[in-house]
Order: structure tokens, then C-alpha cells, then sequence
């Protein structure tokens, strides 16, 4: 063989490991994508209830979790898929319910709880939820 010919050789040999190595890390982008789990913010959580996001975002204890997020993008709250499938399914005379039970979840309890006193505090959060968290304040 000449020196060019193994030269080319070479070089289509580097082209064909470069192609493959594309295709699999296409291939690794892909499965993260389909993976990822998907976040929702007030907007589009609004939008799935049919509900005006002015009311929402102004009402906190009508939010996913009483308003409280573990998920942000920026300055954005945002929620599971899982927790607004969950939210969608509220209504008003299962909101007590609904902010009862994330009370007593471990990775989530003490956030609503506090997302929900403060909400005492400032004399927004309605009578009816007052007693859903009385229980839980001397706790804390």
C-alpha cells in the first residue's frame, strides 16, 4: 500500500469512530430527554385546571402544594407532572384533604406546612384550612 492509501485508511477509520460515537451520544440525548421528568409553572398548571393564573397566583393555598415548589427554573416555581396530576383532581371541598396529606409526606410536609403558615400569618389563608394546620404547628 501506498502512503497515501493508508493515510486515507486512516482517516476514514477516525470518520467512521467520529460517526458512531455521534450516533451514540445521539442516541444518550435522546433517552435523557424522554427520561427527564416533566415541570410544570403556575401558567401552564393554571392553564390544565381552567382556571385564571391571575386568581392562582394570588391565591397560594389554591396552588399545587399550597404554593410550596422543591423545583425551580429561575425564579419560576414549578411542579411534577406527577404533583399537578395530582392538583388537577382538587376541588374545593377536597382542598383540606388534599393539604392534609402533604402535611404528613417527609420530603414535602414541612415546606407546605410552612408555605401555609406564613399564609395564616398574613391573614390570606380561609378559616376552614386554619384547622388543617393547627395540628401539625405544635409538632414543629
Amino acid at each position: 500500500m501506498k502512503e497515501n492509501e493508508v493515510i486515507t485508511e486512516r482517516i476514514q477509520s477516525a470518520f467512521r469512530s467520529l460517526a458512531t460515537a455521534i450516533e451514540e451520544l445521539g442516541d444518550i440525548t435522546a433517552n435523557t430527554i424522554n427520561n427527564r421528568r416533566r415541570l410544570y409553572d403556575m401558567k401552564a398548571a393554571s392553564a390544565l385546571k381552567g382556571v385564571s393564573y391571575k386568581t392562582i397566583a394570588s391565591v397560594r393555598h389554591m396552588q399545587p402544594m399550597a404554593g410550596f415548589s422543591n423545583h425551580t427554573e429561575g425564579s419560576k416555581r414549578m411542579w411534577t407532572e406527577e404533583q399537578i396530576e395530582e392538583w388537577l383532581e382538587i376541588t374545593s371541598e377536597t382542598r383540606a384533604l388534599y393539604l392534609e396529606a402533604l402535611l404528613t409526606c417527609p420530603d414535602v410536609g414541612d415546606g407546605v406546612l410552612a408555605e401555609l403558615m406564613a399564609q395564616h400569618s398574613a391573614g390570606t389563608l380561609p378559616d376552614y384550612l386554619v384547622s388543617v394546620i393547627e395540628g401539625h404547628i405544635c409538632r414543629h
